[in-house]
C-alpha cells in the first residue's frame, strides 16, 4: 500500500474542518494516508516533531519532507494570492496538489494553462462547486468528445440562500437585509458580505469553467454585473441594495417570477456572465433550495440539460470535494 502524507495549508473553516475528519474517521486510517504538517499564516507545525517553523520558511519545509513518504499531497485551504503562485514548482518537483483556492486558477491565463497541464497530480474540484462534482462531470463531457452549447447555473450558495430565502417558491420571505443577516449567521458569507455580494466569487468560478471550455480570459470585472452600486459610498452600499431589491421583488411578483443571481456561459460565442435575473418555476434553477449551487450544462448529447444540485457553501461540502480529489490520486 502506497504511503501517503499530506501537507494541509491554511487552518481557517475549511482547513480545520478537513483536519478534523482526517483525524475523526476511522475510514482513513485504512488509507495509509499521514498528516504531515499543517500552516496558517504565520507558522507550519510539524506533526510528528511537534515543532513549528515560520511560515516564510514553507519551501524549505516542503522539500525537507520530500521522500519522506511515497507521495506528498499538498492541499492549499487558503484564499491566498501568493500560495498558487508555487504550483507549478510543486508539482514539477513531485508533489501531488489539491486545491479549493480558486484565486490562483482564476488569475492569470497563463498559470491556468500551466497547472492543469498536471492531469493526474493536480485536482481543484473544490474551486467551483464546493463538494459538486462540477469540474469532473465538465471534464467527462470534453473529454468524451461532447460539445457543450451552454452552461446555465447558480454558483453562489451565499447568493442562493440569500435569494431564497428573501423570495422562496412559497410564502413571502425575509426582508433582503435579514437574509444577509441570516447568511452571515449560518457561516455562509465572507467577513464583509459585500465581497459575495459584488459577485466577485462566482465571476471566479465562471473564468474557471470557461477556461476549461477554452475560452481564453484575464479580466474578470466584467463577467459579474455586482448587485452593489458603484454610486454610493461603501457604507451606505448594502442599504441601498436592500432597498432596491425590495422594489425589485414587487416587480418580479408581478411577473410571476423569482428573482435569482444567474451564470451564463455560452462557450460558441464567447459570452460568460453573471447577473440578476427573472426566472420563471418553469427554469430548471429553480430547483434549487437553501445554499445549494445548482449546473444545468446543455450540451450535443444532452440538449435538455445535464443537471446538479447540493450544497454549495460551508466548510462541510468544500472538504467533501477535497477528499474525493484525494481519493483519485489514490
Amino acid at each position: 500500500m502506497t504511503d501517503v502524507g499530506l501537507i494541509v495549508l491554511g487552518t481557517g473553516s475549511i482547513g480545520s474542518t478537513l483536519l478534523k475528519t482526517l483525524e475523526g474517521n476511522p475510514i482513513f486510517a485504512n488509507k495509509s494516508w499521514k498528516i504531515l504538517a499543517k500552516a496558517d499564516s504565520k507558522y507550519i507545525t510539524l506533526m510528528e516533531k511537534g515543532s513549528t517553523r515560520s511560515s516564510t520558511e514553507l519551501s524549505a519545509v516542503l522539500f525537507d519532507l520530500r521522500g519522506s513518504m511515497d507521495k506528498i499531497i499538498i492541499i492549499d485551504c487558503t484564499a491566498s494570492d501568493l500560495i498558487p503562485l508555487s504550483y507549478v514548482t510543486w508539482l514539477e518537483n513531485g508533489f501531488y496538489v489539491v486545491t479549493a483556492n480558486k484565486k490562483g486558477l482564476a488569475a492569470s491565463q497563463n498559470l491556468f494553462n500551466a497547472v492543469t497541464k498536471f492531469h493526474f497530480t493536480f485536482a481543484w474540484e473544490s474551486t467551483v462547486g464546493a463538494g459538486l462534482p462540477i469540474i469532473r462531470v465538465l471534464r467527462n463531457f470534453m473529454d468524451t468528445g461532447d460539445i457543450v452549447r451552454r452552461v446555465e447555473a447558480l454558483l453562489s450558495g451565499t447568493l442562493a440562500f440569500i435569494f431564497n430565502s428573501f423570495m422562496p417558491l412559497a410564502g413571502n420571505g425575509v426582508s433582503f437585509n435579514e437574509a444577509i443577516d441570516q447568511a452571515r449567521s449560518n457561516g455562509y458569507t465572507e467577513p464583509d458580505p459585500c465581497e459575495d455580494l459584488s459577485g466577485t466569487d462566482v465571476a471566479r468560478k465562471l473564468i474557471i469553467l470557461a477556461r476549461m471550455l477554452g475560452l481564453k480570459l484575464e479580466d474578470n470585472s466584467t463577467i459579474a454585473r455586482s448587485l452593489l452600486s458603484d454610486n454610493e459610498p461603501k457604507e451606505n452600499r448594502i442599504n441601498e441594495l436592500c432597498s432596491r431589491m425590495e422594489r425589485a421583488k414587487q416587480i418580479a411578483s408581478g411577473h410571476n417570477t423569482f428573482l435569482r443571481f444567474v451564470a451564463n456561459i455560452y462557450p460558441a460565442d464567447g459570452v460568460v456572465e453573471a447577473k440578476l435575473e427573472e426566472l420563471r418555476e418553469s427554469s430548471p434553477l429553480i430547483a434549487a433550495q437553501g445554499c445549494d449551487n445548482i449546473v444545468c450544462f446543455y450540451t450535443e448529447r444532452y440538449p435538455n440539460g445535464f443537471v446538479l444540485k447540493g450544497a454549495g457553501a460551508g466548510a462541510d461540502s468544500t472538504v467533501h470535494g477535497l477528499l474525493s480529489d484525494l481519493c483519485s490520486f489514490q
